[in-house]
């Protein structure tokens, strides 16, 4: 079995990266970029690809998924204005 290099890497998971980046810049309150949101989104991407392991009994697309989107999310909060409670009570809204 050939290990997974980068080019493959994201040449598999790059759609994937878009529509999450999408879907959370359309959720958002519009402080941060579509684009900012990609790069963070590639940056997790990039963490998944050294991180991942084949032992762990899971494909590459779905340890990739749970990194970027994590990673999306936490650059959402980092950068955020308002507490978690609140950013809930203005969705609501």
């Amino acid at each position: 079995m050939q290990k997974l290099t980068w080019e493959q890497a994201l040449d598999e998971a790059y759609p994937m990266v878009k529509k999450l980046a999408r879907k959370h810049f359309n959720k958002s309150i519009g402080f941060l970029d579509y684009d900012d949101l990609l790069n963070v989104g590639l940056e997790g991407l990039y963490d998944a690809f050294t991180r991942y392991k084949k032992s762990n009994n899971t494909s590459f697309s779905t340890y990739a998924r749970f990194r970027v989107n994590s990673a999306i999310i936490d650059e959402i909060r980092k950068n955020s204005f308002l507490s978690r409670r609140t950013f809930e009570k203005v969705k609501e809204v």
